[in-house]
């Protein structure tokens, strides 16, 4: 029998391997940490002696931290890496570290931004989880503190919107009992890196045409404060991130073991236009919109 990535994968019989292309319609602002030993050491936590695989995978995206960076340790940025650009696919990328991926020779090879997979994966958990909120009959009886109440309220009012917008009274994500395992198991994002397409300009808050990238060729940073209750009293912090900006683009496909699930991804990407990817989503940051595209040619699918 040959190699299963050769032959007809009999897990794979019935699975839909939808491939989208997102926009983002604000700016969307980096979440990883700058500082390459903070970050290895939170991986480092979560990581025990006999996962080999996530050591190797940990060890992949520290080589996605770049010496010239240095001097943005103090800001969330977003990991990059060489990868493999296909000349007849605008939308289509080749990592040349993935041993199930064979690069087209006339491939060019270009430094770009990513987000990761599991990224995308903790999208869908979140989103599923605002519009479960959406269609709860009964608001939950014990919260842990006023700030997690403000968050599941504001989750609510969003999912609320959705659904008004939609004209569902029941979303398919309602039925999901154990959505976290139907995500880990059955939703999956097949490109482990995702690169984050920059357009060539954007216009700031005054209206003037910027590059959507710095002199050095790395994302603009945007500061923002932090403010948080104290027990010295109010205290106010800049945060520092990455921004991509508005018109920034990224395909992915999803591969659906479970055809059912299909109006539970749809959903959740149709929710991204309310509350979207990486970093301060909460406060609109990352919102973007969506269509399915041909994965052969990139070319978007009525």
């Amino acid at each position: 029998m040959a190699w299963s990535n050769t032959r007809e994968n009999l897990a794979a019989k019935n699975v839909i391997n939808y491939t989208i292309l997102c926009k983002t319609i604000s700016p969307m602002l980096a979440t990883t940490p700058g500082n390459e030993k903070l970050y290895a050491d939170y991986i480092a936590s979560n990581v025990t002696e006999k996962a080999n695989k996530a050591k190797e995978l940990m060890k992949q995206e520290l080589e996605l931290f770049g010496e010239e960076e240095v001097e943005r340790k103090g800001t969330t940025r977003f990991m990059r890496g060489k990868m493999y650009h296909d000349v007849k696919n605008p939308f289509k990328w080749y990592d040349p570290k993935d041993p199930l991926v064979e690069v087209p020779k006339d491939a060019t090879e270009e430094k770009v931004n990513m987000m990761l997979d599991y990224q995308m994966g903790g999208f869908f958990k979140e989103k599923i989880g605002f519009l479960r909120m959406a269609t709860d009959k009964e608001d939950r009886k014990v919260k842990k503190d006023a700030k997690e109440a403000q968050v599941v309220e504001k989750a609510k009012d969003l999912a609320s919107d959705f659904a008004k917008k939609t004209g569902k009274k029941v979303f398919a994500s309602s039925t999901l009992t154990n959505y976290k395992k139907s995500v880990d198991g059955l939703i999956k994002v097949v490109e482990r890196k995702i690169p984050i397409i920059l357009p060539e300009f954007f216009y700031d808050d005054d209206g003037n045409k910027m590059p959507s990238v710095d002199p050095n060729g790395l994302p603009w940073v945007h500061q923002r404060p932090l403010r948080a209750e104290t027990q010295q009293g109010p205290r106010v912090a800049l945060a520092s991130s990455e921004v991509a900006p508005i018109g920034s683009m990224w395909s992915c496909t999803i591969r659906i073991l479970d055809p059912n699930l299909l109006p539970v991804v749809k959903e959740c990407l149709d929710y991204g236009e309310y509350v979207g990817m990486l970093q301060n989503r909460g406060n609109g940051a990352g919102r973007f919109i969506w269509t399915p595209i041909d994965p052969k040619t990139g070319e978007i699918i009525d």
